[in-house]
């Protein structure tokens, strides 16, 4: 590409943003799990996102001023709207969907664009779990995916209704195809997070 066609394509998507506008530094000071978050909104896979930074705070505090500061910076750069409060950020791709649900005119799970079937079934499977009538949602679900295994689930941002859940396996397809486009590193970090979430559940909660 030649100066005159990257002035050109610079002008088509706008001067302040650059041709892939994840190549810049701040970006990659971002923990992985965070980009992996953060880049399901940026491009337009789910509405809105819920980064809990108070868990870097509670396990890392000298990590976790700078991860504000950068996570802040990101925001402002990709023109999303954000409220943050305790160490956890809501961000959304605009102002209205969020005002949404800060006038709880929609549910947690619905502004973060899950499923609806994923959403009853994880209030109603953390209602059992507090009740002590069941295993909660988590163990629940890894437990099934022992026997419908996908490799997709390593992309899941949401506990499934079930190992089947066909708008779950699709938002999972979404997340992979962009990760695998723009950060390769957050997409091993997600596929780590979750495989561990998998064992985790089978050898501290096995099933009776």
């Amino acid at each position: 590409m030649d100066d005159t066609e990257r002035v050109s394509l610079l002008i088509e998507v706008g001067e302040d943003m650059p041709v892939d506008k994840y190549e810049f530094l701040e970006w990659y000071k971002l923990n992985p799990l965070v980009r992996a978050d953060l880049m399901s909104v940026t491009e337009g896979v789910r509405p809105g996102a819920k980064l809990e930074l108070w868990r870097f705070q509670e396990n890392h505090p000298l990590y976790y001023l700078p991860q504000q500061q950068v996570l802040e910076n990101c925001l402002k750069r990709f023109v999303l709207s954000w409220v943050e409060h305790e160490g956890v950020f809501y961000v959304s791709s605009t102002r209205a969907h969020l005002d949404h649900f800060l006038h709880k005119e929609c549910t947690e799970g619905e502004f973060l664009g899950y499923p609806a079937c994923c959403i009853t079934a994880f209030e109603e499977g953390c209602e059992k779990s507090l009740a002590k009538l069941d295993v909660g949602p988590a163990v629940k679900f890894w437990r099934k995916t022992k026997q419908h295994h996908n490799l997709l689930f390593g992309c899941l941002l949401h506990i499934p209704c079930d190992a089947c859940c066909e708008p779950s396996i699709a938002m999972a397809q979404a997340v992979k195809d962009v990760l695998e486009k723009y950060d390769v590193g957050a997409l091993l970090a997600l596929s780590e997070l979750n495989q561990g979430a998998f064992y985790e559940f089978h050898f501290r909660y096995p099933e009776k």
